[in-house]
Order: structure tokens, then C-alpha cells, then sequence
């Protein structure tokens, strides 16, 4: 499998861990770990934007998935961010994450559906759970 199908096989934080360490050249237990070579860091803080910016992911997931602090993938995106625009860096981010948008799942209208009618359920239950266990109001006589 090359670069560009485990790019385009992407999904979540965990396609992104999958695509930068195979872009980089760096494993994934690097790009978790407490490892600060600067290649490592790099790549680490490209993963961090791009779960950030590309995914909308919030700042504490990252953060859990990289084993870090959620201000410490803040710092990550200000660094990325603050590269210049011809950057190489900027260049592979914007080729990873070309890739990304090509191959975004795109969900079906029974897949949201289905989703729907599980969240109405749940609410359903979660309204009955409620009814039962309030006070029952005096009855007028």
C-alpha cells in the first residue's frame, strides 16, 4: 500500500497518526511518545494541526490521543501556523491534508437516519427513566 492510499484511507485522529508517521518516516508510538527529536517533534505537531484544522477535533482529544496536554497541541498549532506559507512544512501539510479532503468519508442518508432514530430511542428512554422516577403531582380531589 503507498502513501496516498493510507492517506486516502483515513479516518480520525488515528488515519491521521497512520498518514503523518508514513509521510515523516516516523513510527506511530513516536508520534505518541515523549520523544523530542526534532523530526519527531515536527511531525508530531503537523499530526496535531491536522487532527485540529482538518478533523475539528477538540484540543483535549488530541491532546488524549497524543498522550499530551490540550495546551501543549495549542502550542503545536500556533507553531505550524506561524510557519512561514512557502515553508516546506506548509507545502506537505497542504498535500496531506489535499488528500484528506479527496477522500472524506461522505455518510449516507441511512447512515444519519439510523443515527437519529438511536438518539430518538435513547431520549425516549432517558424521558421515561425521568417520568418514573419524579414525584407524582397531588391528585385533586
Amino acid at each position: 500500500m503507498n502513501e496516498l492510499e493510507i492517506i486516502a484511507s483515513c479516518r480520525g485522529i488515528q488515519g491521521v497518526l497512520r498518514a503523518v508517521s508514513t509521510h515523516f518516516g516516523v513510527s506511530q508510538a513516536e508520534l505518541v511518545s515523549r520523544d523530542r527529536h526534532k523530526r519527531v517533534t515536527l511531525a508530531r505537531h503537523v499530526a496535531m494541526y491536522l487532527c485540529r484544522r482538518r478533523l475539528e477535533a477538540s484540543f483535549p482529544d488530541v491532546g488524549r490521543a497524543f498522550n499530551r496536554d490540550h495546551t501543549t497541541v495549542m502550542c503545536a498549532v500556533r507553531r505550524i501556523e506561524a510557519l512561514p506559507e512557502m515553508s516546506p512544512v506548509r507545502r506537505d501539510i497542504e498535500e496531506l491534508a489535499k488528500s484528506f479532503a479527496d477522500s472524506a468519508p461522505q455518510r449516507s442518508t441511512e447512515a444519519i437516519q439510523h443515527e437519529v432514530s438511536e438518539l430518538s430511542s435513547r431520549l425516549a428512554d432517558l424521558l421515561a427513566e425521568l417520568s418514573r422516577r419524579a414525584p407524582s403531582a397531588p391528585r385533586a380531589a
